[in-house]
């Protein structure tokens, strides 16, 4: 029926009101049936009825002479998710991950695209993220489907607090680290985000089949491919190892210490069980840099971070009385 469509959640179509196009529910590959007609308000009553038929997703025709005003629709629903009242951050979070994940699987991308996209991630998201407080972490919602979401704010929580206190030189670093790790939790599924360590994946890859095997080997080539093409790809973040997120020599440069390490550490506390031993993480952490020095201030920002909260992590010293 259409030449390309793109994909709006029911859940976000709630924050948006109206759309500025028809929305149907796909049927098949080639069939859509029409639920909601330009300009039509979206009810909670259709959000109830649709959940009810496991319907998440609606439909809208993706063409030039539309695509523009889908933008700017969606650009306002962000604002006003940012803003909305009632709902918990991890699920704004989930949300707007929901949503922009759906613009990457378009075919066709446009500047006017890219540059929204850039924006999502330096004011929307950024906006959400720095509303949340440490406590947060340890609250987010359990389950697979809401990991990638939970992955990109946690290790976001963790960069913004680093980016704060190490000098970078210039604030587009802070939105290409931000994007980085947006994009990155995109390209891959729950299960296999989970994996920390090169080790781990040598032990599992021998369980998965070739597809799923040359999809983890190139998640961040993807990822750096859609850097490049929205035009923030900074020259450091090429130099990320191949699900290994350790650095292995100083010259890798601070902004992929700083990924590599915020990534592993944001794994290790979503796979914590309700509270988590964080200095056996810190220790863990600590072990495997001690020769590296690549990214040692922001490892020693962090310790000093978790050091502020002796509910979560308690020193060496007292653990060994």
């Amino acid at each position: 029926m259409f030449e390309e469509c793109f994909a709006i959640e029911v859940e976000f179509l709630h924050v948006l009101g109206s759309l500025p196009v028809d929305a149907y529910i796909k049927l098949s590959q080639e069939k859509f049936l029409m639920y909601l007609r330009k300009g039509e308000i979206f009810q909670s009553r259709d959000q109830k009825m649709l959940q009810n038929k496991k319907v998440q997703k609606l439909y809208v025709r993706w063409c030039d002479e539309d695509q523009h005003q889908i933008i700017n629709s969606i650009r306002s629903g962000f604002d006003r998710l940012v803003e909305k009242k009632g709902v918990p951050l991890d699920e704004k979070i989930f949300l707007m991950h929901s949503q922009i994940q759906n613009f990457f699987a378009l075919e066709k991308t446009n500047q006017a695209l890219s540059k929204f996209i850039i924006e999502i991630a330096d004011d929307s998201a950024l906006e959400i993220l720095k509303k949340i407080r440490y406590e947060d972490l340890w609250k987010l919602k359990k389950s697979t489907e809401l990991y990638p979401a939970n992955l990109f704010t946690v290790q976001s929580f963790l960069l913004l607090f680093i980016l704060n206190n190490v000098d970078l030189k210039s604030r587009n670093e802070c939105r290409s680290l931000i994007l980085y790790s947006l994009l990155h939790t995109m390209n891959l599924s729950s299960k296999f985000l989970k994996i920390k360590t090169k080790n781990e994946f040598q032990v599992l890859k021998y369980l998965m089949g070739s597809e799923e095997i040359n999809c983890i080997q190139d998640h961040f080539l993807t990822t750096n491919k859609q850097m490049k093409d929205l035009g923030v790809l900074f020259p450091d973040l090429i130099n990320l190892d191949i699900y290994d997120h350790r650095s292995e020599t100083e010259e890798l440069g601070l902004q992929v210490g700083v990924f590599n390490l915020t990534l592993y550490l944001a794994k290790e506390i979503l796979d914590s069980e309700n509270t988590p031993n964080l200095e056996k993480i810190i220790v863990k952490i600590e072990k495997s840099i001690r020769a590296k020095n690549c990214f040692k201030e922001p490892f020693l920002l962090l310790q000093s971070l978790f050091r502020e909260y002796p509910h979560s992590y308690c020193t060496t010293s007292s653990s060994n009385s």
